[in-house]
C-alpha cells in the first residue's frame, strides 16, 4: 500500500487537496484547499450546519440536535491521502470531525465507526470488509440520458463496447491503491459492477467513496453520466451496494470452524444473528432513501425477507461456500445501497453484530432456496417474514432501536432519524421518474 503524507504530495507538485466528507445523508462533500495551507494547519474549520442539510436542499434541519451556528474541525486523515488520476494538481483525503479541544464531535459518521471497530476490538475480534459497487452509465442524447446498452448479465459484448471507459475506472482506482479484483456487466441496461479487495473497515468505507468519486469522474471524462441511485428503470434489477465482510482473531480469519456443523464459527452464528434481529431497524441506514425501498422488493435478489442462507442470493444474509475442504471465508450482506453514508452503514452492521455476540444470540436455520418459490408457511417456520417495505417503516423499527441509539449517541441517532423523517415527507408521493430526477445528481 503506498502511503502519502502533505510533504511528499508537495514534492510531486501537488497544489490542492479535497478535504472530504460523507454527511447524514450520504453525499460526499468537500472542498479543495491549498497544500501549504494543509501542511501549516491540517484543520480546516467545518460550520457545524454542514452536518444537518438535506439531500435536495442546503437548508438545515433546525429540530434536531445538530447546532445551526458554531464550528467544529475537519482534522486531515493523512493516511487516507491519494493523488487524483482524474484531476492533475489534486488529491484528496478524508477526516474526523473535532471539536475546538481536538475532541470527537458526537455527529462524525467517521467517528462513531471507529468506537463500533474499537468495541470489537475490545472483544478480541477484528472485521475486513469491501463494498461491491453497482452503477448505471448514461449516454446523454437531445431527449435526455440514454442507457449506454442492454445487453444481458455478464456480457462480453458490454466489456468489449465500454472497455476504455471500465478500463480507465480501473486504472484509476490502481493508481489510488485500491486493487480491483472484478468487472462486470449487470442485469439492467448500462449496469456494471466493480469489485475490490477487502481491508480493514475505515478503509473500506473511506474506499467505497473514493470508487463513487472515481465512477462519476471517469464516465464524466468519456462523455457519460454514472449514477448509483437503487433504481433508474421500473422493470430492471436496480444497484446494490452488498457488503462482504469476514471475522479475524489474531491474525486469522475466524469466520469459519471446522468443527461446526454448519462450517461457521461460533462468533460468526452469534454475529450473523445480532444482525438479522436488528435488520428491520438496519434497513434505516443501509438503504436509506425511498428508492432503495423499490430495489427492496420480492423477486430482486436483494434480500427481501429477514433470514440468511448457503449460496442463496435471494437473502439479505448470504454465506458463499467453496469447494471442500474450505470453509466459509466471508459473509455477504446483500441489504446496502451507494445512498447510505459508508461510516453509517458499516457502524450499524458492527453495533448489531456485537449485541448478538454479547447475547450469544442463536442463528436460525438457513432458507434453502429463493424465498419466492417457498410458500408463506414454509418461510414463516424459518423465521423469514417480509423486511420493512418503505423507508417510513423502517425508520419507525430504528426509532424504537436502544442499541442503535446507545452505539451513535442519542444526539447522532436523534439528527439522524429527523433528517430522515423530513425526507419520506418529501418523497414518499413522487413517482419514480421524480424521485430519479430529483436524486440522480446527488448518486
Amino acid at each position: 500500500m503506498v502511503h502519502h503524507d502533505l510533504n511528499s504530495l508537495a514534492q510531486q507538485n501537488i497544489e490542492m487537496v479535497r478535504l472530504l466528507w460523507c454527511d447524514l445523508v450520504g453525499i460526499t462533500r468537500g472542498i479543495a484547499h491549498r497544500i501549504d495551507g494543509l501542511q501549516a494547519s491540517p484543520w480546516a474549520p467545518f460550520a457545524t450546519v454542514e452536518m444537518a442539510l438535506g439531500v435536495m436542499v442546503d437548508q438545515p434541519k433546525l429540530d434536531c440536535p445538530i447546532p445551526t451556528t458554531g464550528q467544529v474541525f475537519l482534522h486531515l486523515d493523512e493516511s487516507s491521502l491519494r493523488v487524483l488520476p482524474y484531476a492533475p494538481g489534486h488529491a484528496s483525503a478524508y477526516g474526523n470531525l473535532l471539536d475546538e479541544n481536538a475532541q470527537p464531535w458526537q455527529f462524525c459518521p467517521r467517528t462513531f465507526l471507529q468506537r463500533q471497530v474499537e468495541r470489537l476490538g475490545q472483544m478480541g475480534l477484528q472485521m475486513q470488509a469491501a463494498f461491491e459497487s453497482e452503477f448505471v452509465l448514461f449516454t446523454p442524447t437531445e431527449e435526455g440520458l440514454s442507457p449506454t446498452d442492454h445487453h444481458s448479465y455478464a456480457s462480453v459484448q458490454s466489456l468489449n463496447m465500454k472497455y476504455a471507459v471500465l478500463e480507465a475506472m480501473r486504472a484509476a482506482l490502481t493508481v489510488q491503491d485500491i486493487k480491483v479484483l472484478g468487472l462486470l456487466a449487470e442485469s439492467a441496461s448500462g449496469q456494471h459492477e466493480v469489485v475490490i479487495e477487502h481491508s480493514d473497515l475505515l478503509q473500506a468505507a473511506d474506499q467505497q467513496l473514493v470508487v463513487r468519486e472515481t465512477v462519476h469522474a471517469i464516465a464524466h471524462q468519456h462523455g457519460m453520466v454514472a449514477s448509483f441511485l437503487p433504481v433508474l428503470f421500473s422493470e430492471e434489477g436496480g444497484n446494490g451496494s452488498h457488503v462482504h465482510f469476514s471475522l479475524w482473531r489474531d491474525g486469522v480469519n475466524v469466520t469459519g470452524d471446522p468443527e461446526s456443523a454448519s462450517g461457521l464459527s461460533s462468533w460468526t452464528q452469534h454475529f450473523m444473528a445480532g444482525v438479522l434481529r436488528h435488520l428491520p431497524s438496519m434497513l434505516a441506514v443501509t438503504t436509506p432513501t425511498t428508492n432503495s425501498f423499490r430495489r427492496l422488493q420480492p423477486g430482486h435478489w436483494s434480500g427481501a425477507f429477514q433470514g440468511w442462507g448457503f449460496n442463496n442470493r435471494g437473502m439479505p444474509l448470504r454465506v458463499p461456500t467453496q469447494p471442500a475442504p474450505k470453509l466459509p471465508s466471508n459473509i455477504e450482506f446483500k441489504s446496502c445501497d451507494a445512498t447510505a453514508n459508508p461510516y453509517l452503514a458499516l457502524g450499524v452492521l458492527l453495533a448489531a453484530g456485537m449485541n448478538g455476540l454479547e447475547e450469544s444470540s442463536v442463528l436460525g436455520k438457513p432458507v434453502p432456496t429463493f424465498p419466492e418459490a417457498m410458500s408463506s408457511e414454509d418461510l414463516k417456520a424459518l423465521g423469514a417474514v417480509r423486511l420493512p417495505d418503505s423507508l417510513a417503516k423502517s425508520l419507525n423499527h430504528f426509532e424504537e432501536n436502544r442499541v442503535f441509539a446507545k452505539a451513535m449517541g442519542d444526539d447522532l441517532f436523534e439528527s439522524y432519524l429527523g433528517i430522515k423523517r423530513d425526507e419520506v415527507k418529501m418523497f414518499s408521493s413522487l413517482s419514480l421518474e421524480d424521485e430519479i430526477e430529483c436524486l440522480l445528481d446527488r448518486h
